[in-house]
């Protein structure tokens, strides 16, 4: 997914399932701050734009984009990207 708004609401509620089963022992306020935060990690697992940028791992893709956009003084947006793997997977 580009960003997290592209993830479907069916999987983020999966998700969401699997931390309150992972969190039931923890008191209502420890387990959403928990929540927000294996979400936020999640997010960083699946979306681009939350992931961090390959030359400057202390950047995250968004953040790039941002910095490059005040640059140019033009508006970036990631329509589509393309994922390639390298290596054998036999």
């Amino acid at each position: 997914y580009i960003s997290p708004e592209d993830v479907p609401e069916d999987i983020i509620k999966k998700e969401q399932e699997v931390y309150k089963a992972q969190l039931k022992d923890k008191s209502k306020d420890q387990a959403e701050k928990a929540m927000e935060g294996k979400l936020e990690s999640f997010y960083e697992s699946i979306c681009l734009l939350k992931q961090s940028y390959v030359l400057n791992q202390d950047m995250k893709v968004d953040e790039l984009i941002n910095e490059t956009v005040v640059v140019l003084k033009e508006n970036i947006k990631v329509a589509r990207f393309v994922r390639f793997e390298v290596g054998d997977r036999s």
